[in-house]
C-alpha cells in the first residue's frame, strides 16, 4: 500500500477472493513452499511457540470459506507466515532464508490486487501493453538495402 492509501476495509470482492486464491496457491506450489504448506507440527517442534501460527493452507482454508472481510486481513495471515518463521528461526537457517525470499515474492505478487473485473481486466491490459512495449523494442533494424547501378560506359569502347 502507498503512503497516501487507505486501509481497505470493505467486503472481498469475487474478483479479490480469486486473485487473493490465485496468488495464495501460486506461492503454495513453488517448491521451497514446502515449509509453510501446513500448521508446525509441535509434536515434532515442542518449542514451537508463537502467539498466531499461520500457514498457506489456512490462508487458502479461509479463502474458500470466504473468512476475510478484505484484502489487508488476507495481506497480514500471509505476512504472519513469514513473520512467525523469520521470528521462530535462526537468521542463518534455511526456513528464515526461504521465508525472507517467499515474503519479497509475496509483496511483488499482491502489489496491486484488483477490486473488481473492470479493474482486473484494466491490469491484464497494462501488463500486455507492457509486454508488446518490451517486444516493440527488441525489434531488429532494419538492414539498409544493397542498390547495384549499370555501369553507363561500354567495355570496349
Amino acid at each position: 500500500m502507498g503512503k497516501n492509501d487507505k486501509p481497505q476495509t470493505a467486503t472481498l470482492t469475487q474478483t479479490q477472493t480469486d486473485a487473493c486464491l490465485k496468488i495464495t496457491r501460486e506461492i503454495f506450489d513453488l517448491p521451497i513452499a514446502t515449509y509453510f504448506r501446513a500448521p508446525v507440527n509441535t509434536a515434532e517442534f515442542p518449542n514451537y511457540k508463537v502467539k498466531k501460527p499461520m500457514d498457506l493452507g489456512t490462508v487458502i482454508q479461509r479463502l474458500d470459506e470466504q473468512k476475510y472481510k478484505n484484502v489487508d486481513q488476507w495481506r497480514n495471515d500471509m505476512k504472519l507466515i513469514w513473520d512467525n518463521a523469520k521470528d521462530f528461526n535462526s537468521p542463518d537457517s534455511i526456513v528464515h532464508s526461504v521465508a525472507l525470499e517467499l515474503k519479497q515474492y509475496f509483496e511483488r505478487k499482491s502489489d496491486r490486487i484488483p477490486k473488481n473485473e473492470m479493474e482486473a481486466w484494466q491490469f491484464e491490459l497494462q501488463a500486455c501493453h507492457g509486454k508488446i512495449q518490451e517486444i516493440m523494442a527488441l525489434r531488429p533494424t532494419p538492414r539498409p538495402k544493397l542498390v547495384l547501378r549499370r555501369n553507363s560506359t561500354n567495355i570496349g569502347e
